[in-house]
């Protein structure tokens, strides 16, 4: 599939994975609330698999809408791509959970009770 996506939007293989890290950079930046916890996102396996399964599902809902749309010019294939993938407007509560705590216990150990951060 992968290969099909590169074909139809004309993007090296590079491109193709910048793009989709870059995706899953920005979701994790809209999911986290401080650098510690956005690095515990980007690097968590359960969470990166979770979101490589949704962008799949949009990538084929994409294959299936350009099918109408051959013989159009790139740029509005890649505005079809754009609209489908970056509509992943939801989490996995119960990952995010587990990620949040982490982030808690390792931001909290040590710190004086006065100047702990408020994760709540």
């Amino acid at each position: 599939m992968k290969q099909q996506i590169i074909k139809i939007l004309r993007y090296t293989p590079y491109q193709y994975d910048m793009m989709v890290f870059e995706l899953y950079y920005a979701w994790c930046i809209e999911h986290s609330f401080n650098h510690n916890h956005l690095q515990k996102l980007i690097s968590n396996r359960k969470l990166h698999s979770w979101f490589m399964r949704e962008y799949t599902n949009k990538e084929r809902n994409f294959l299936e809408y350009s099918k109408d749309y051959q013989g159009s010019s790139v740029k509005m294939l890649r505005n079809l791509y754009d609209t489908e993938t970056c509509s992943i407007n939801f989490f996995p509560k119960a990952i995010l959970n587990e990620i949040r705590k982490t982030v808690k216990k390792t931001t909290v150990i040590g710190a004086h009770p006065a100047v702990r951060p408020n994760l709540n």
